[in-house]
This record gives structure tokens, C-alpha cells and sequence, in this order.
């Protein structure tokens, strides 16, 4: 009986759990839509830079590469302007 008992406060947790995960992924996705479409509203590179590094997790370097531009370029131009930009798009 307590052993029974235990199972379904394990499977009850589980389930609350499964659910929650599957919530948090769902505002996940969401946020990550809104972040998206606010990076497509800027202007190239800044747009392009963006999405290499936040959304497809690129580094510096790798971007620098892709685009033809400088590290320097890349890391203390075009991703902090970029955020400048991206900070006065408004929602949609």
C-alpha cells in the first residue's frame, strides 16, 4: 500500500513536471520568435550579425570570418551598435 502510494506521488510529480517543461519550452520558443523578428527589423549587417550570435550562437570570430570583417569590427562595433539598434525596436 505505501509503496503504491509512493508511485502515484512520483508519477503525479513527474507529470507536473512534464508539464512545466513543456510550458517553459513553449515561452521559450515564443521569446525567441519576438527576439527574431525584432533582429529582422534592423538594417544589414547589424540584422545578419545579430542573428549569427544570439540566435545561432556564433562567436566573434566565427562571424568575422563568414562576413569578411575584422574581430575588432565584429566585437566592438556591429554586435554593440547592433544591441543600440535593437534596444529602440519597438514590439510588434
Amino acid at each position: 500500500k505505501q509503496d503504491q502510494c509512493r508511485l502515484e506521488e512520483n508519477i503525479d510529480r513527474r507529470e507536473k513536471l512534464e508539464k512545466q517543461i513543456s510550458d517553459d519550452l513553449l515561452n521559450l520558443y515564443e521569446l525567441q520568435q519576438a527576439i527574431t523578428w525584432k533582429i529582422e527589423q534592423l538594417p544589414h549587417p547589424f540584422s545578419t550579425v545579430l542573428t549569427k550570435r544570439f540566435v545561432h550562437r556564433e562567436s566573434y570570430e566565427r562571424i568575422a570570418v563568414d562576413m569578411s570583417y575584422s574581430y575588432y569590427h565584429v566585437a566592438n562595433y556591429l554586435v554593440p551598435v547592433g544591441i543600440k539598434k535593437y534596444a529602440k525596436v519597438s514590439e510588434k
